[in-house]
């Protein structure tokens, strides 16, 4: 079941207006899976990524990629 999307033309950036849209549905636990289209092209080391990683990991959410490839969880 699709609980929402978002789609923005920001670009492949964790500032962006759907990441942070997405966030939040996870902070709030409206999500126990997420699917991008990829995180290819984000650096994995900056303070944003890590939190939003940990923060998945906490509420044990799978974010997979456009192709089912599980990205985390």
């Amino acid at each position: 079941m699709v609980v929402g999307d978002s789609n923005d033309n920001a670009g492949l950036s964790l500032t962006a207006t759907g990441f942070k849209e997405m966030q939040r549905a996870v902070r709030q636990g409206s999500v126990n899976a997420v699917i991008v289209p990829t995180l290819d092209g984000i650096s994995k080391t900056t303070e944003v990524y890590t939190s939003f990683e940990r923060g998945i990991r906490k509420r044990k959410v799978k974010l997979y990629d456009m192709h089912g490839n599980l990205i985390i969880g």
